[in-house]
């Protein structure tokens, strides 16, 4: 993914915030915004594109986290596993934690949960049919915390370091699921039409 479509939006170091605000519930939002800021015990992690290809090069000591797109490489590594020829499988759907993802001959048709709903068993509020592609939805109505009576995200924006709220839930189609999962993060933290706008710079995900 390019770093100039992705504008800061995907922060290696989101993760590692998160979880020290987990450990230490704030006070307010302006905390989180000034832990964000580096200001706290963990400063904040920046990586730039190495010189060869599929390479990163880490500039500052801040801790990383791979959460929004090492569970879509593991999705992706189980599926090849098991559709390796001569095993007999010739498709198969694989849900882990939400992150979906439909291979090979299977053609399956798939609910997106209410992000207001009580449960993720409740009438889904839309309905797509998926064949060979990933599927991952971020939002925060079964994750984050509670600081003063309100609700707030487990996504942070790596732009402002505060909980992300711009949308309830976003939900991304792409070929693969390490795509889809760091897509449907990105997407929490932008305003609805934007994104809409912003997904069609890549070539194949839906947003």
């Amino acid at each position: 993914m390019e770093r100039q479509k992705r504008r800061g939006l995907r922060s290696p170091g989101r993760g590692a915030h998160a979880t020290l605000v987990g450990g230490r519930p704030a006070r307010s939002v302006a905390v989180l915004g000034r832990v964000g800021a580096g200001s706290g015990h963990h400063g904040p992690a920046r990586v730039a594109a190495g010189r060869r290809r599929d390479t990163a090069e880490r500039l500052s000591d801040g801790p990383l986290s791979l959460n929004a797109i090492a569970k879509g490489e593991i999705v992706e590594r189980a599926c090849a596993a098991a559709l390796v020829p001569g095993r007999g499988v010739r498709g198969l759907l694989l849900n882990v934690g939400g992150d979906l993802r439909v291979c090979g001959e299977l053609l399956r048709t798939l609910g997106i949960a209410c992000p207001r709903a009580d449960s993720e068993s409740s009438e889904p509020i839309a309905v797509i049919a998926v064949q060979d592609r990933a599927v991952a939805t971020s939002g925060s109505s079964q994750r984050g915390f509670r600081i003063h009576d309100r609700w707030y995200s487990h996504i942070f924006d790596p732009r402002t370091g505060i909980p992300a709220d711009r949308v309830a839930s976003a939900t991304v189609i792409a070929p693969r699921s390490a795509d889809a999962d760091a897509l449907a993060t990105i997407v929490m933290c932008l305003r609805p039409r934007r994104a809409c706008g912003w997904s069609r710079r890549f070539p194949t995900p839906s947003v």
